[in-house]
């Protein structure tokens, strides 16, 4: 059986095979999609059976190229939600929005060699994982592959460019109460905001004054409305859930449309909806993932929005 899945684009098959080729001398079963095809339905399927059913562990090689591809970005969100990733750089890349709050190996300088501290971190997730012991010192040990804990004291960031930046809020109306406390956020932190219908989301009397004109007129056409808000908007920040992706709101799908047509389409999502469920043409950028994001916390996820945002 496979123990080891390894997610990576075919530019990094070097890489990708130098540490199954390690992992393999560790005793480890590897299954690296080496043979198949990309693109075709046999990949798909059998690349699923093999994640979801048989592999204890996910290694997922964060490099220039697989940062911009669907199918690692997918396999790394099953990864995720199975909670047996284990993420590490080969390239001085920024990682993908929706894992940056992930404990992170740095194998950019390992060359196979069996001490590299990156690699000794590799080694001990993946024993965690598979259940074996880990022979490392614990200092040696961070937990790779889970969430990085954050300061209570630290502070989202302001924005420098306000009142310049506006965020068109594309969303589905069942949504609209899970929104307050991400807005709330945005709002204090400077940006101008945009959303149908704002009494709707329960924000304090302070922040729903700041918004109060960001609606659609009655008796307005409201695809004009939503075309008119986007084009004076600097952002449409998408927020996908369960409900979002299987849907059939037309006005949603309108606006995040527009945002994608003009190059001002960000997203992210705020309950364990998949890759799949959100479907192509919306799953080709970075989604960041606000899916444990609790009011009044600090979220580095959303921390990464704000700073994006400048």
């Amino acid at each position: 059986m496979s123990e080891v899945f390894i997610a990576y684009h075919r530019e990094d098959m070097r890489v990708a095979r130098q540490v199954a080729e390690a992992l393999e001398l560790e005793g480890f079963g590897v299954w690296w999609p080496v043979e198949l095809v990309p693109g075709a339905e046999y990949f798909r399927s059998h690349l699923n059976r093999q994640l979801l059913t048989e592999a204890k562990a996910l290694l997922v090689l964060w490099s220039r190229a697989s940062i911009e591809s669907v199918w690692v970005l997918s396999e790394a969100d099953i990864g995720r939600s199975r909670n047996c990733i284990v993420p590490v750089i080969i390239d001085a890349v920024e990682i993908p929005l929706g894992f940056r709050n992930l404990q992170t190996a740095d194998l950019r300088s390992w060359h196979g060699e069996p001490d590299h501290r990156g690699w000794q971190q590799v080694m001990n997730a993946l024993r965690l994982l598979t259940g074996r012991p880990t022979t490392a010192p614990r200092s040696l040990q961070p937990h790779i592959g889970r969430k990085v804990e954050v300061k209570p004291d630290r502070r989202y960031s302001r924005s420098t460019s306000s009142p310049k930046t506006q965020l068109f809020i594309a969303h589905a109306s069942d949504d609209k109460p899970r929104l307050r406390g991400i807005l709330s956020v945005l709002i204090e932190a400077g940006f101008q905001i945009w959303i149908d219908k704002p009494h709707r989301i329960g924000l304090s009397p302070q922040d729903e004054v700041r918004i109060s004109d960001a609606r659609i007129r009655y008796g307005a056409d409201w695809k004009e409305s939503i075309k008119a808000a986007i084009d004076r908007s600097t952002y449409v920040l998408a927020f996908w859930s369960k409900a979002a992706a299987q849907g059939l709101r037309e006005q949603f799908h309108y606006e995040i449309f527009i945002g994608l047509i003009q190059s001002k389409l960000r997203q992210c999502r705020i309950d364990d909806v998949s890759f799949d469920e959100i479907r192509t043409p919306y799953i080709f950028s970075q989604i960041a993932d606000l899916s444990d994001f609790k009011d009044n916390a600090f979220h580095p996820e959303l921390e990464c929005l704000i700073q994006n945002f400048e």
